[in-house]
C-alpha cells in the first residue's frame, strides 16, 4: 500500500507539498544513519497516514506532524535497542574473557609471587645468623626501632649484610 492510496485527492495534494520538507528533516536529522532509508519511508507512510485520519478543519498538520514523530522515535529506539542487544551479546563472550579472566587471573599470579616472595623471604632470614638477622630487622623495618641494638657494626657491615640477604631472596637459589 502506498501513501498516495491512503489519501483523497484533496489530502494527496497536501501530502505532495510536504514530502520535500520531510526528505529534507529526515536528511538533516538521520542522514547519518546506515538505516536512513527505512526512517525516511517511516516518516513518509506515518506522515500519510495522520493525514488520512485528521479532520482538516483543525491543526491537521501539528497533528500530522506530531504522529510522525513519534513513529521515527519509536522505530528508532526499536533499532537501537536492537542493535545494541546484537553488540551487547557479540562481544558478552570476550568481555567476559578478557575483563574478568584477565582480572581474576592477574589477582590470582600477584597473589602467588607475593607468597613465593614471602617464603624466600623467610627461608633467607632463617638462614642468617642471630646478629645478622638483627641488622636485617633494623635495616629494613624501621618501624620497631631495633637501630639502637645493632650499634657495634660498622655502617659499611650492616650495608653488606642487608645486601647479601637482598640478594639471596631476589636470586633462584634461595631454597
Amino acid at each position: 500500500m502506498t501513501a498516495n492510496a491512503l489519501l483523497d485527492s484533496h489530502r494527496e495534494v497536501l501530502f505532495e507539498k510536504k514530502v520535500e520538507l520531510i526528505n529534507n528533516f529526515a536528511k538533516k536529522r538521520y542522514g547519518h544513519l546506515s538505516f536512513f532509508d527505512d526512517i525516511k519511508q517511516t516518516m513518509l507512510l506515518e506522515y500519510a497516514v495522520a493525514l488520512s485520519e485528521a479532520r482538516l478543519d483543525d491543526n491537521y498538520e501539528a497533528y500530522c506532524w506530531r504522529a510522525m514523530r513519534w513513529a521515527t522515535n519509536t522505530f528508532l529506539n526499536k533499532v537501537l535497542k536492537k542493535e545494541e542487544r546484537t553488540l551487547c551479546f557479540s562481544n558478552f563472550e570476550n568481555s567476559i574473557l578478557e575483563d574478568d579472566t584477565a582480572s581474576q587471573l592477574d589477582t590470582c599470579t600477584a597473589n602467588i609471587k607475593q607468597c613465593m616472595l614471602i617464603e624466600k623471604l623467610r627461608i633467607a632470614y632463617n638462614r642468617l645468623s642471630k646478629d645478622e638477622q638483627c641488622v636485617v630487622t633494623a635495616e629494613f623495618d624501621t618501624e620497631f626501632g631495633l637501630q639502637s641494638s645493632v650499634i657495634n657494626y660498622s655502617y659499611d657491615k650492616k650495608k653488606r649484610i642487608a645486601r647479601k640477604y637482598k640478594n639471596s631472596v631476589l636470586s633462584a637459589n634461595s631454597e
